[in-house]
């Protein structure tokens, strides 16, 4: 009980090498640094306050269509449960502008 008030006391505001060490100065248990790995792996405020590794997403930019059928994406829906005819996907095309949908 006590140990777990100390890491949680500490956890989040230190990185777990630093946690180690604070611990370990007023705390001796066996398989220390395994218990502290686990703990920030799973701690709620240690997700939240984690820096981000990954670039910053980009801003979205949306599609300018200047008239009907200039943008048409087309998409396959494959993996569907096989029709009688033996079918087992769809190709979609979606006009971007009026966003209909034909199959």
């Amino acid at each position: 009980m006590l140990l777990s008030f100390q890491i949680a006391r500490y956890c989040c505001k230190h990185q777990r090498d630093c946690t180690y060490y604070v611990l370990t100065r007023s705390v001796f248990v066996i398989d220390l640094y395994t218990r502290l790995a686990k703990h920030i792996k799973y701690c709620g405020l240690c997700k939240l306050n984690a820096t981000l590794k990954h670039k910053p997403f980009g801003a979205l930019k949306p599609i300018v269509t200047p008239a009907p059928g200039f943008t048409i994406a087309t998409d396959f829906i494959v993996g569907l449960p096989k029709t009688p005819a033996e079918y087992d996907s769809v190709l979609t095309s979606t006009c971007k502008f009026s966003k209909k949908v034909d199959t």
